[in-house]
């Protein structure tokens, strides 16, 4: 006879196999063996089953289900246990396995209760041993759920692992911030700030994964979730709500990847003689200048200026312009502030849902649901803030536009230049050495005046649609005296 051994264990918990506190599945591999010796059967032990309910369904039991498939292809002549509940604690599982098993011509034993499921009466022993094994499954996970209700909402902290910053207390078993807290706050700020995730991880010492996942944990505002079980107050936070969520929508500052002095007329620039962008010399001086030689042919007049004298004329128009806007950040906040003030009033429901239960001293399985309950409409309300807090425009700043030029980098004036201005046609000079004022050979387009296609053309921005300068009196032309009609 050649039979297989099946073990399993609900919950090892700290345990591990191999250790003196590890001794289940020895106890049920030596009533098996000893079983099979008294019988004169060889017994093949299959790996023990950790960590696996006793109520999950056959194509989650993988040596339950191999064993099985080796009595149907007559690999083995029995199953052996140790004892019932060992072969599992859900009734319909369990029979439907017996089924398998005795219709291929083979057999379960058990040891220890010894069911001969050859005559009625040992069937019957079968059927309610596993609706008893199935009945105490049900009670544990009931006992267990009502159990982490109660300690969470008294705000145990129940996870293996205590997150960076804070400590368990040996008496309440909550958590306290610890002397890495202040580590943990300088990440938050770190992240506001821009600072790479690569750069913060090597502060905490841990991967970019790991700084990831800490800066998104909703442990450090003092939460606590196990389950569906939900204790928006549970310990004392590290960072407030505004800070963990300004981490949430912060954007890295990355340098640059270009030279750090970005040409302030980049793209915007463009030759009269052909309509193409001018490039920026690498010279002691630098220059805006046209390469002369394009794929549509050589530029019958390319033109060339100093890169200060044409930044400084269009500086003083864009600024003559700017004297006479304010910079007004968008202020449709009415949505935020209900979604804010309806995640407001979540946390506070459940939060006085629970210390009410707390002093009332209700039996967990009281309050559980409700407990529940009050944390999804929370989930739902955080689910809308977030959302719009997402879609809210970053890096706005109401106030002087003037001001607000002057601290800005060369390439964001580049950005704000394009949004005013659609080009600046240059002229060429005329001859080597010939001296010739900018404001004789410069023209500053409008933005929508409609010379440049927006169109690709071969991978670059297309040339303008018409060449030449055209007059001062043109009314797509600025200038740096603002009239009354242009307002």
């Amino acid at each position: 006879m050649h039979w297989a051994g099946v073990v399993r264990i609900s919950s090892m918990g700290g345990r591990r196999t191999g250790t003196t506190t590890m001794h289940a599945d020895r106890d049920q591999i030596a009533d098996i063996e000893r079983y099979a010796a008294q019988h004169g059967a060889t017994v093949d032990i299959l790996p023990p089953e950790l960590n696996v309910s006793g109520g999950l369904p056959l194509n989650k039991r993988p040596s339950l289900l191999a064993a099985i498939e080796g009595v149907e292809a007559g690999r083995y002549d029995a199953i052996i246990v140790s004892y019932l509940s060992r072969l599992g604690r859900n009734i319909r599982e369990q029979l439907k396995a017996w089924d398998r098993v005795e219709a291929a011509g083979g057999k379960i034993i058990v040891v220890r209760e010894n069911i001969d499921s050859t005559t009625p009466s040992g069937r019957l022993q079968r059927t309610l041993l596993l609706g008893m094994a199935e009945h105490e499954r049900e009670q544990h996970a009931e006992r267990f759920a009502n159990l982490r209700a109660w300690a969470t909402a008294a705000g145990v902290w129940q996870h293996r692992q205590t997150p960076l910053g804070y400590t368990r207390d040996p008496d309440t078993r909550k958590l306290t911030p610890d002397q890495n807290a202040d580590r943990v706050r300088a990440a938050f700020r770190d992240r506001i700030a821009g600072t790479p995730m690569s750069a913060i991880a090597r502060d905490l010492q841990m991967t970019p994964s790991g700084a990831r996942f800490l800066l998104a944990n909703r442990v450090y505002l003092g939460e606590l979730r196990v389950g569906s079980e939900f204790n928006p107050a549970a310990h004392p936070p590290i960072v407030t709500e505004d800070v963990w969520r300004a981490a949430q929508t912060a954007r890295v500052t990355r340098p640059p990847r270009v030279a750090e002095h970005t040409a302030l007329l980049a793209g915007i620039a463009r030759c009269a003689g052909c309509g193409h962008a001018l490039s920026r010399s690498t010279a002691k001086v630098v220059v805006y200048c046209c390469h002369g030689q394009h794929s549509d042919g050589p530029c019958p007049a390319p033109a060339a200026i100093t890169a200060r004298l044409l930044d400084e004329h269009v500086e003083a128009i864009v600024l003559a312009r700017l004297r006479h806007l304010t910079t007004i950040a968008p202020r449709d906040t009415k949505q935020l502030s209900l979604a804010t003030a309806a995640r407001e009033v979540a946390e506070t429901e459940l939060a006085v849902f629970l210390r009410d239960v707390q002093a009332a001293g209700l039996r967990p399985g009281q309050f559980a649901e409700g407990a529940r309950e009050r944390a999804a409409v929370l989930d739902r309300a955080r689910g809308v803030e977030e959302r719009l807090l997402a879609d809210r425009p970053v890096g706005l700043v109401d106030g002087d536009p003037v001001g607000a030029w002057e601290r800005m980098s060369a390439r964001q004036r580049n950005h704000v230049l394009g949004r005013l201005v659609e080009v600046v046609l240059v002229a060429r000079a005329g001859g080597r050495g010939r001296v010739v004022p900018v404001e004789s050979r410069v023209r500053v387009i409008r933005h929508g005046a409609g010379l440049v296609d927006v169109g690709r053309y071969r991978g670059r921005a297309r040339p303008v649609v018409t060449v030449g300068l055209p007059d001062f009196d043109d009314p797509r032309v600025l200038g740096v005296h603002v009239s009354q009609d242009e307002l």
